[in-house]
């Protein structure tokens, strides 16, 4: 992974992920009553407007930066663009430019061995074109897609605005479905709690730092809404805000769920906790009471080992017997006053 120079110039290109495979992709041209797909794998296709049509390129892999620049060249993107693009770890955002969108959205994903992990992609959005970047293939887009290929479709129908929104929709619902098997995973380990052999702590701290995660990302997706909802540029229609405050909605109301589920992990923390303790207290009652039980009897053993010559009882036939006898009634009178004040 390459690190950007300290004191370079803004707009230089240095790619700091991780991936090195052949840049690959499709171009999409689609309208009501037509629909063109042309993949394409390691050099980009044309990228010549087809009239009453709407243009969705679709790249897997900002590691290229010949690419990049290529693509900056055509649809004459700002040099602190192609600079965001390239770089894996921006934030969430939507910045305005002359004559397109530039919206950088992030969403979770669980790898093999079931931890989360942050995807990212680059959107710009003209008149007629949709460009989308983003480091690897995906399936989140493949819900869409679904829907591009239905003849008639209401994406179909709409411009690349239309398809924006389409993204970002998607982007919410995938939130929604990581809040879901956040809340999944919560009940699993609620089933535990009281299992004096489990030890869901672990496993509870990484709920709580996933819920965080989901939750900062949300609040950047609610501004990044209130932004678009704002956007003074002609790529958005008017009718296309109606959807984006309906998307917006949907955030507000999937925050509304991560917070939820964060309070009932805080919840099942510190009921693990109050178990702990409470176990921790059963020990202290054990181990104090077996100390209430034997100080008496140390005291008694004490005494009769004292070995004066002159010890009344000393030489009784029946002193040993009568001294174990004393600390069994003892330890039987000290049981029966713990039991009827009830700490038995």
């Amino acid at each position: 992974m390459d690190e950007k120079e300290v004191g370079s110039s803004p707009g230089t290109l240095v790619y700091t992920g991780t991936m090195s495979h052949e840049v690959d992709g499709c171009l999409y041209h689609y309208r009501e009553d037509m629909l063109r797909e042309t993949p394409f794998a390691g050099s980009l296709p044309a990228l010549d407007a087809v009239p009453d049509c709407t243009a969705w390129l679709v790249v897997h892999g900002v590691h290229d930066l010949a690419m990049v620049k290529q693509l900056g060249a055509r649809f004459q993107l700002h040099p602190l663009v192609m600079e965001d693009l390239v770089n894996p770890v921006q934030r969430m955002k939507i910045e305005e430019y002359d004559d397109y969108l530039f919206i950088v959205l992030k969403w979770l994903v669980r790898n093999e061995s079931g931890d989360w992990e942050t995807e990212q992609l680059g959107l710009i959005l003209h008149d007629q074109w949709c460009v989308l970047f983003l480091e690897e293939a995906s399936d989140l887009l493949e819900p869409l897609l679904r829907r591009l290929r239905k003849k008639n479709s209401a994406l179909r129908k709409r411009g690349p605005d239309y398809l924006v929104y389409a993204i970002v929709d998607l982007v919410v619902d995938h939130y929604m479905e990581s809040v879901e098997e956040l809340s999944e995973d919560l009940e699993t380990l609620e089933d535990t709690l009281m299992d004096p052999d489990a030890a869901p702590l672990d496993d509870l701290k990484e709920l709580q730092n996933s819920a965080q995660t989901i939750k900062r990302n949300l609040r950047a997706m609610k501004d990044l809404n209130n932004a678009i909802l704002r956007v003074d540029l002609p790529v958005i229609q008017d009718g296309t805000q109606l959807y984006f405050r309906d998307v917006h909605d949907h955030a507000l109301q999937c925050l509304d769920q991560v917070e939820s589920v964060q309070e009932s992990i805080n919840n099942a923390l510190n009921f693990y906790h109050s178990m702990i303790s409470l176990r921790l207290n059963e020990v202290m009652k054990f181990l104090t009471m077996m100390g209430s039980i034997f100080i008496p009897l140390t005291f008694i053993a004490g005494i009769y080992g004292m070995n004066f010559q002159e010890m009344p009882e000393l030489k009784w036939r029946y002193g040993y017997p009568a001294a174990m006898a004393l600390m069994a009634l003892v330890s039987i009178g000290i049981l029966m006053y713990f039991k009827r004040k009830k700490w038995l």
